[in-house]
C-alpha cells in the first residue's frame, strides 16, 4: 500500500501540477474518478515547530480544479478501493499512523534519495514534479490561461516562460499529458509502465516504473521542498 500511495502521489504531482502542500491537503471528496478531475481547495502547511497547518492555498488562484490524466486514473482508483479510511473527508495520503504525512516521512518511507539517484537524477526533489506537468501542459498547445489556472498562478509570467520555452519534441497541439507517456517522438522513443520517456531540457522528463520525474527547471521560485 505505501508503495501504491508513492506512486499515485507522484504520477498526480507530475501530471497534474499540484505541490506538495495541495496534494497531502486533498481529501476523498476532492477526487471525482467519472469527470477525472482534482479540486484543490485547502493546502498543508510544515511551520517551523514541525506543526502542520491546513490554510487556503498560496493565492486565489490556487482554487482550482484540475483534470487527471487517463495514465493516472487507473493507479488512482485502485488505491482509493484499497484505502482504509473511505470517508468522503477522509485524508488522501497520510502517514503511518493515519494523520498528516510529513515530508521527512515520506522521504525515508520511499527510499527518495535511492530512487532518484538509481535513475541518474541525484538532488531531484519532490517539488521538480510539478515542473514536468507544466512542461507536459505546455506541450500539449494549452493556452495562456489554461495554464495558468492549471499551475494555480495568478500572475501570467511563469506560464509564459513554459510556453516559450517548451521542448520542440513535445511541442504538439495533439500531445496531452496522457500522450506524452505512450506515444514515440523523433529518435527517442515515450513508453509507459517501466520505460523511459525523454525530451530536450528544460523538462528533461523520466519515467521509471512508478516516477515520473523532471529536471528542474528553475522557473518558479520554490517553496520548502524535498
Amino acid at each position: 500500500m505505501p508503495d501504491l500511495r508513492s506512486r499515485v502521489m507522484v504520477l498526480l504531482a507530475a501530471l497534474t501540477s499540484l505541490r506538495w502542500g495541495e496534494l497531502t491537503a486533498l481529501r476523498r471528496h476532492d477526487i471525482d474518478l467519472e469527470t477525472a478531475t482534482v479540486s484543490v481547495r485547502r493546502q498543508h502547511v510544515e511551520l517551523d515547530t514541525g506543526k502542520i497547518v491546513t490554510t487556503a492555498p498560496k493565492s486565489a488562484a490556487g482554487i482550482r480544479t484540475v483534470a487527471i490524466p487517463a495514465a493516472v486514473l487507473g493507479p488512482l482508483r485502485e488505491f482509493l478501493d484499497l484505502s482504509a479510511d473511505d470517508k468522503p473527508d477522509a485524508l488522501l495520503f497520510t502517514g503511518g499512523r493515519g494523520g498528516s504525512l510529513r515530508r521527512s516521512n515520506f522521504r525515508r518511507e520511499v527510499g527518495w534519495y535511492k530512487a532518484v539517484a538509481a535513475i541518474g537524477m541525484p538532488g531531484l526533489h519532490f517539488h521538480d514534479l510539478r515542473h514536468s506537468g507544466n512542461t507536459l501542459a505546455a506541450a500539449s498547445a494549452a493556452s495562456l490561461r489554461d495554464l495558468m489556472d492549471c499551475m494555480g498562478h495568478d500572475s501570467v509570467r511563469a506560464a509564459m516562460i513554459y510556453q516559450h520555452t517548451r521542448p520542440r519534441r513535445l511541442a504538439r497541439p495533439s500531445l496531452t499529458p496522457s500522450a506524452a507517456l505512450s506515444r514515440p517522438s523523433g529518435s527517442r522513443s515515450m513508453t509507459t509502465g517501466n520505460g523511459t520517456l525523454m525530451a530536450r531540457r528544460p523538462g528533461r522528463v523520466i519515467l521509471a516504473g512508478a516516477f515520473v520525474l523532471v529536471g528542474a527547471t528553475g522557473f518558479e521560485p520554490v517553496t520548502p521542498r524535498l
